[in-house]
């Protein structure tokens, strides 16, 4: 569930469609996104269930240039960052940013910025 409110939110930003699930395809029209979901958990309120799940999901924004991925990165972050909404059926709380790291990858010579996202999803 939360990969179809990602991909509905990142669609909205210069990546376009480039929005994609674990990695990029070969050959890659950049700016892309790729993202990942690292864990689910449920929550728990005073010893029951509550109606909120906390999934920790990476997002990868990928350019060749470093003002470009930056650019990106800045774009993802509005569109998660602090939203709440519904997007392609599925209720999100509340996304906080947790972590944004700036890396490049030797091997591909392309610049890419790492965010890690926190998604309170309605169960």
């Amino acid at each position: 569930m939360a990969g179809k409110a990602i991909h509905g939110r990142l669609t909205g930003t210069s990546a376009g469609t480039r929005v994609y699930p674990l990695v990029l395809p070969q050959n890659p029209v950049l700016p892309a996104v790729t993202y990942r979901v690292l864990s689910t958990t449920a929550t728990h309120l005073f010893g029951t269930d509550a109606d909120v799940e906390a999934v920790r999901v990476q997002v990868d924004c990928w350019a060749t240039s470093y003002s470009a991925v930056r650019a990106l990165a800045a774009e993802v972050s509005a569109a998660l960052n602090r939203y709440s909404g519904t997007v392609n059926g599925i209720v999100v709380r509340d996304v906080l940013l947790q972590t944004e790291l700036d890396l490049h990858e030797e091997d591909t010579g392309l610049r890419r910025v790492l965010q890690d996202f926190i998604i309170y999803l309605e169960a």
